[in-house]
């Protein structure tokens, strides 16, 4: 009986949902940019949430205009302030550059910005991306990107490579090639720390993603897209907590499962 409930409570273990440690935007730096210009160009940097809903010709209270203020918010490119947004020195290197090397360095920045992008930038630093099948496998085994997400991780990913010009194409193969920019120290919601090399626990604050906290919480994007940046940051701190933890927590599985399959 007793081994019978150990097999049960192994098997449970191995099941057990997987969570990204490096999490993504919910739309691509595309989407991004273009709600980022509205702000710029219409409102000269600032505007407030529905007057950019209006300029887009969306409700300032539906889910899909909220989380793409909130994509432009986690690549670096808004600020928020109570209902008003502004634009991040990032942007402004965007849409009003005074180079061309200005403007590819803040693409490139606003790459970076997510921790997912610059974790898979730094896994193949110099080497070719692989095959779309094998780069999911990977977003799944190692940066542990739900199954179910994974396509659009990975879709997100490889769009957001494009619209920042970090895609080069050499000898039939493609490359992430940001160089060695590093994210821009100017906006507190897009510079997490620095990722840890993989099978470490991730220390970065976590892009907003749908999160469960027990049953007891259900932590929506919509929810975070309320928040000012203040607000944000200590947010951000309390789930950099949860992520380290549950991290920590996928490796003790990935443990006890092996060691079950050794049995």
């Amino acid at each position: 009986m007793s081994t019978q409930t150990d097999e049960q409570s192994g098997e449970r273990k191995r099941k057990r949902p997987v969570r990204s440690e490096y999490l993504f935007p919910a739309y691509d730096l595309g989407a991004a940019l273009r709600v980022t210009e509205r702000v710029e160009m219409d409102g000269g940097g600032t505007l407030t949430e529905e007057a950019l809903a209006i300029a887009l010709k969306e409700s300032a209270k539906s889910s899909a205009f909220r989380l793409r203020a909130l994509t432009a918010r986690q690549f670096g490119l808004l600020h928020k302030n109570a209902e008003t947004l502004s634009t991040t020195t990032l942007a402004k290197a965007i849409f009003k550059p005074t180079t061309g090397q200005e403007k590819a360095e803040a693409l490139a920045s606003a790459f970076l910005n997510i921790p997912l992008f610059k974790a898979v930038a730094d896994r193949f630093k110099g080497t070719p991306l692989p095959q779309q099948e094998a780069l999911r496998n990977i977003l799944e085994r190692e940066f542990k990107v739900e199954h179910d997400r994974v396509s659009t991780a990975d879709r997100i990913l490889m769009d957001s490579a494009r619209e920042a010009g970090v895609m080069r194409a050499s000898g039939g193969s493609s490359y992430l090639a940001p160089g060695a920019i590093q994210p821009l120290q100017d906006d507190p919601l897009a510079n997490p720390p620095v990722d840890p090399p993989l099978g470490e626990a991730s220390t970065a604050r976590p892009q907003a993603q749908p999160e469960s906290a027990g049953g007891l919480l259900d932590i929506k994007e919509e929810d975070l897209a309320d928040f000012d940046d203040n607000e944000f940051n200590k947010v951000w701190d309390v789930l950099g907590m949860i992520v380290r933890k549950r991290g920590q927590r996928m490796k003790d599985h990935e443990a006890d499962g092996q060691d079950q399959n050794a049995k």
